[in-house]
This record gives C-alpha cells, structure tokens and sequence, in this order.
C-alpha cells in the first residue's frame, strides 16, 4: 500500500471517529450543561488543569519515540512500558498526597476530593500508552476508531447518569475515569502484544534526546495552554471560569479535531519519509491550505453567530460566554495554523526546535492574557488573541525553514481561502442586518445565519478558486493530484 493510500484510509477513520466524538462531546454539553451549574465546570476545569500537567509525566515523550523510529525491537517496546507503568504510580501516589495543597492554592474546598477521585486515571492511561503507541505506528486507525468512540459512549452514559443521580462537579470526573478504563481493557484486548519483563536503561538513553526535548515542549505548552485556567480560576472565581472553559471547549470542537485529525495521521507518514525535505514541503504547505480550508470559514461563523448560538444551547445564563467567543474564535484559525508545526518537527528529529518553541510561548502568549485580567474575562480572551496574532510568525517561520521555505510560502498557501473566508463573513453581515430586528428564535437565528454565511462562502470558491475546491475534494476522497506526492 503506497502512503498516499495510507495516510487517506487512516485519515478517514480518524476524521470519521473524530466527527462522531464531536457529536457525542455536543450531546453531552448540551445535557450536563443543564443538569449542572457553571461553578461545577469551573472547578472540572481547575482539577483538568492539574491532571493535565501530571499526564505530560506518564510518559516523558517515550510512547511518541516508539511512532517515530525507523527500526523497533522487543526491548526498548517492553523498556517503555515499565517506564511509563512506575511514572503512572507515582504520579498518582503525588496527586494524592498533594491534594490538600491544590485546594488551598486555587482557593477550592471541593478540589481535594475531585483530585482524589481522579488520580487511579494515571495508573490506568500508562497501561495502554505502548499499545496505543504501536496501533498508530502501524497507522491501524480503523481500530483506534472503535475504541476510542466506544469508550466515549460508555464515559458519556456513566457521567449522565450520574448527574441525573445529583453526583455533581463527580459526574465529569466519573465520565474522564470511565473513559481511561474502558478505553485501556479494549487496547490490551486487541492488541496482543505483551510487555517483557525486562529493563534496558541503554535503550531509554538512545530515545533520551527525542522524548527529553519532546517532554519540556509538552510541560511549557501545558502551562502556556492553562495559564488562563489558573488565573481566572484564582482571581476571578470559578463562575467566570466556568464561562471562559465553556467558550474555550466550544472554539476546541472544530478546532482540535480538525488539526487532531491532520497531526495524527500526518506524524507515522512523516516520520517514514523524514529524510525527503521537498516531498515534506510540499505536502505540509498543501496541509495548511486545507486545514485553512477548513477553519476559517468555520471561526468566521462562530463569530457571526456567537450570541445567538450560546443563548440556544445554553441558555440566557451563559450569555459572558458569547463575549469570550468574540476572542476567540480568531484564536482558533491560528492555532490550526501553528498546530501542525508539532507533528513535522517531531517527524524529522527536530524536537529541540520544538522545545525552543514552547519556552518562547510563555512569553508571547502568557504575558498577554495576564495582562488583561483587570478587565475579567474578556480582558483576558483579547490579551490571548493579541498574543497569538505576534507568535504565529515566529513558529511557521522557524518550521518552515527546517523545510528550505519560508513564511511567505505560508501566506501564498492559505490566503484565498481566508481571504474568501473574511468576505464572505462581511457579506453575511450586512445581509442577516435586515432582520436583525425580527423576533426569531435563538436557535433559527443560528441556523439562518450560518446557512447564509456557508451559502456566501460555497459560491464564492466555486466561482474565484475553483481549482483549491478541486483540490480540497481530491485530498478527501483520495483520488490522485495533478501533481503526485507519495505523502498527499
């Protein structure tokens, strides 16, 4: 099978998995956001942060190197796994003794407990780390679908019952620990592999620079990623937090499934082909005019139809989210742009230029929404945007030139479909004006809206670009280019 078929095939089962995930993520939104109060987001969203930088230590980049190598043997498969079963142990022996200390510090009388309930997650994740690791380098998504979709269903239905039961902020904590189990039972079920008892500390010292640079880019990102989680859970409380997360998660179901889709199949045919720099360019640009494809008239609705769009699902009582989203959602177009700059340079061994990246980001993008949190939530969203409108530059820069190519390749590949994006968005506006004033339903509203905008923006690339339609279509299906590449 050549990797253009591999890359498509998997690409379809991840997009596909990823679709139906969304779907699942939406349904339980709509319901536990109903049956649970914004207070109770908030501090899910706190002990999420915490557990969050505790995971980047259950495998210290270990389980990606295992992806990335061109040759793999029984004992630096088996190596990693006990590696990464200790680290699980003791991560969860420090979140618990460290519990108390948590609670106080983010000023949370409950978090202690939620912490407490959390911590078996770590044990269970390192246990299914390598076989999950060994599916993708096999690129056998077909399979990661099955699981990953049913262990969602199965967290989803534990986490409504639950909080039907009246369990609380402990239904999203139940629905994370069911996910991990069922999930880990199913990759051990399918995946016969079976680690040996045996501990090669020469085989950790050989992946030691890939997963070591890997791992301090993932501790800088989860900071830079969570600042504004921590600060507006200390110094603005957890009501405004439960607004911000809320926002935030609605900008992240388009945004990390779209890019989690082209990382995940693009990072085992990367790694294959890492030595081939012009076949790389080419289809990483090609990948960034698509992702571009994608996100901008996506961002561009959400920002039309903020208002009417959180008042529909939510509800009146979550109408601060909506002026979060008017951050945001510019925030979501560039982070699909930097986004795909992670899996290339793990690709090709360049994880130290990945590091430099993560420690640059604490500045560029932290510094700024800290900035902002005198004028609350919104404050913080724009010193956010702000920020990431400068570091988008830097890191495609950097990327691109491990490639021999430069940021003005980048624009040249994303600024029809932006470009579109935007003027079809002008254009939605001033026609939905018209009936701004007619009383219509929040959810009609939505639905008017983005109809008009997708109307605006359909014709628009079938009338100006009809050749980046033609090519879009060709990466979905898979159907050969006019210009073949053995990545595309």
């Amino acid at each position: 099978m050549s990797s253009r078929i591999s890359v498509h095939h998997s690409a379809t089962w991840v997009g596909l998995t990823q679709v139906a995930k969304i779907v699942t993520q939406l349904i339980g939104l709509l319901v536990l956001a109903r049956l649970l109060q914004p207070a109770d987001y908030g501090l899910m969203a706190i002990a999420a942060a915490i557990t969050t930088f505790a995971t980047l230590f259950r495998d210290m980049g270990t389980s990606a190197s295992i992806i990335q190598k061109s040759t793999l043997n029984t004992m630096l498969a088996s190596t990693v796994f006990w590696l990464n079963a200790c680290l699980g142990l003791t991560i969860t022996i420090i979140l618990v003794a460290l519990s108390s200390f948590m609670g106080v510090i983010f000023a949370q009388a409950q978090l202690p407990n939620v912490l407490l309930v959390m911590s078996p997650v770590f044990i269970v994740m390192a246990a299914g780390s390598v076989h999950q690791a060994f599916l993708e380098r096999e690129s056998n998504f077909k399979v990661i679908a099955g699981i990953e979709l049913t262990s969602a269903c199965i967290a989803l239905l534990v986490a409504v019952t639950t909080a039907i039961a009246g369990a609380g902020v402990y239904a999203l904590v139940m629905q994370s620990l069911t996910a991990a189990i069922v999930s880990t039972v199913m990759l051990w079920t399918i995946k016969r592999w079976r680690p040996s008892f045996i501990f090669d500390p020469q085989s950790i010292r050989e992946i030691l620079g890939f997963s070591g640079n890997l791992f301090l880019f993932n501790v800088t990102n989860y900071f830079q990623r969570n600042a504004d989680t921590a600060a507006i859970g200390r110094f603005l409380g957890s009501a405004d937090l439960g607004f911000y997360n809320v926002a935030y998660r609605i900008l992240l179901f388009p945004l990390q499934n779209i890019t989690f889709v082209i990382a995940r199949v693009s990072f085992p045919a990367y790694s294959r082909h890492q030595h081939d720099k012009p076949e790389l360019a080419k289809h990483y640009l090609q990948t960034l005019q698509n992702v571009a494809f994608i996100t901008a008239p996506t961002m561009t609705a959400i920002w039309l139809s903020r208002e009417p769009f959180i008042d529909a699902l939510f509800g009146p009582k979550w109408q601060p989210a909506a002026e979060v989203l008017f951050w945001l959602a510019p925030v979501g177009f560039l982070q699909s742009m930097v986004s795909t700059s992670g899996s290339l340079l793990s690709a090709i061994g360049r994880t130290s230029v990945l590091r430099n990246i993560g420690f640059f980001s604490l500045f560029f993008l932290v510094v700024p929404l800290l900035a902002g949190l005198p004028w609350g939530i919104q404050g913080v969203a724009a010193g956010y945007c702000m920020g990431n409108i400068v570091w988008t530059y830097p890191v495609l820069q950097k990327t691109l030139k491990q490639l021999d190519r430069n940021y003005f390749d980048f624009v040249r590949s994303i600024y029809r479909p932006l470009l579109i994006a935007l003027l079809s968005g002008i254009a939605t506006y001033v026609v939905t004006l018209a009936w701004k004033q007619v009383a219509m339903p929040s959810l009609a509203r939505t639905v008017v809206d983005s109809c008009v905008y997708l109307t605006f923006y359909m014709s628009a690339i079938l009338t100006f670009y009809p050749k980046l339609w033609r090519q879009f279509k060709c990466d979905v299906t898979g159907k050969p280019m006019p210009v073949h590449s053995p990545l595309e």
